[in-house]
């Protein structure tokens, strides 16, 4: 679609800069992710009567559309079976949300040097705020783990999460030649990966590792032997760096972590991160099991609580609103109905961009393997953050920075005027 009036040169203008805001402002300032995708939510909504003429989806926009819809009701359905008040229905129905901006944002698709100078800045911005908050000469303002406005171990996997990002938007840079921004990512990996570091968030480390062993796994036939090289050598740097600036911070929190999975087996000790987290796991496993379809009432989930604290099977779960596991969570409370549809969000798109990186679709763009990268390792890393943390569904911060990417990273990938917009373009593969 060539931009001609100006309502359309305004909506293109305002997804630009709604992206990058997005991304940027994510771990700066106080719920930062809002900002931009707020602004774009009222762009696409009060615009609609002036873009809707532009929609033209595919089958694939079809089934994400469903998926996002499926996810909205099943949460809606169990906030009303808990009987949840109202701010318990504002994450389902931002699935709902999420559905115009993914259907506005394939109409008018950021521009990549606004998606990537978002993501350089943001990532950039994390670091920084880390190294901040942790050696900052104002004690009032240090903290042992480096996050003010989230979580630690939320802004730990966000940073992790830019960063990687950013070592995605590597080879768009080169591509397009593009010299400055080409500076910016490396820099900004970099430091999102120090601010996960002094997170010390060990589930984003995880998750960082199941990443790594999976690029090596999809690499390993196609990299030359001199850029094998300069991998092993800038990974070796990057680790010595970052072991400097974390002060054995990684090294201690390992050891500390075995320490306690050994106290948890042998003494049933459950007063620490790790054996908290095990005794929940068991309990949502056995949760999950007594109700499998759909999960428990609100009250039958307080009596089995209080049924295994009184059997002495654990306390842990008189503490955690959440079981600190994304899935069993979901199975624990609303079954393999819950579980099933938030996987199919997870593997759907998934399996999409595998195929995009693969060659078995078509880019409308070589430059958009990048994009095509960004949304794989976006889905990889939050499956494993999520198996220590519930990110997605218990925090506002793991939400947006999940589904908010996904629908900009698809829009990208097929926007309505691509050439695969009635059909995706499969190459003949024997």
């Amino acid at each position: 679609m060539h931009i001609k009036t100006a309502h359309e040169r305004l909506f293109q203008q305002a997804s630009n800069l709604c992206v990058f805001l997005f991304f940027a402002l994510s771990l700066i300032i106080k719920s930062g992710y809002s900002y931009g995708s707020g602004l774009l939510l009222l762009v696409a909504l009060f615009g609609l009567p002036w873009w809707k003429k532009h929609i033209q989806l595919n089958r694939i926009h079809y089934w994400l559309l469903a998926l996002l819809a499926l996810n909205a009701i099943v949460g809606i359905l169990y906030a009303w079976r808990m009987s949840a008040d109202a701010g318990d229905y504002n994450r389902p129905i931002r699935y709902l949300a999420c559905m115009l901006l993914l259907v506005y944002l394939s109409v008018y698709p950021p521009r990549r040097n606004w998606l990537w100078w978002g993501i350089a800045v943001g990532a950039i911005g994390a670091g920084l705020s880390a190294l901040y908050y942790t050696y900052g000469g104002n004690p009032a303002l240090t903290f042992p783990r480096a996050s003010r406005y989230l979580n630690a171990i939320q802004f730990g996997n966000a940073s992790a999460l830019l960063g990687v990002l950013c070592l995605c938007g590597i080879s768009y840079a080169r591509h397009q030649r593009q010299s400055w921004l080409l500076i910016a990512l490396p820099i900004g990996f970099f430091l999102g990966l120090t601010a996960s570091l002094l997170s010390q968030s060990r589930g984003g480390w995880v998750a960082l590792l199941i990443a790594a062993i999976i690029f090596v796994m999809q690499n390993r036939q196609h990299l030359r032997r001199q850029q094998w090289y300069w991998l092993i050598l800038s990974s070796i740097l990057g680790i010595a760096i970052l072991g400097i600036l974390g002060k054995n911070t990684i090294q201690s929190r390992l050891i500390k972590a075995n320490n306690e999975i050994t106290a948890y087996i042998e003494h049933g000790t459950e007063n620490t991160s790790v054996g908290a987290r095990l005794s929940m796991w068991r309990f949502a496993i056995h949760e999950g099991m007594n109700y499998p379809l759909f999960g428990p009432s609100k009250d039958e989930m307080e009596a089995d609580k209080k049924a295994w604290v009184a059997d002495g099977r654990g306390h842990a779960i008189e503490y955690y609103g959440h079981f600190h596991n994304e899935y069993l969570d979901l199975f624990a409370k609303q079954g393999l109905l819950g579980l099933g549809a938030f996987l199919a969000l997870l593997l759907m798109p998934l399996t999409l961009f595998h195929r995009y990186l693969n060659g078995k679709v078509s880019l409308a763009d070589r430059a958009d393997d990048a994009i095509a990268k960004a949304g794989y390792y976006l889905i990889i890393l939050h499956m494993g953050f999520g198996l220590t943390q519930v990110s997605i569904h218990a925090h506002n911060s793991g939400f947006m920075l999940f589904v908010i990417p996904l629908c900009i990273f698809l829009s990208c990938l097929m926007p309505v005027n691509s050439a695969n917009n009635k059909y995706l373009s499969y190459k003949n593969h024997p």
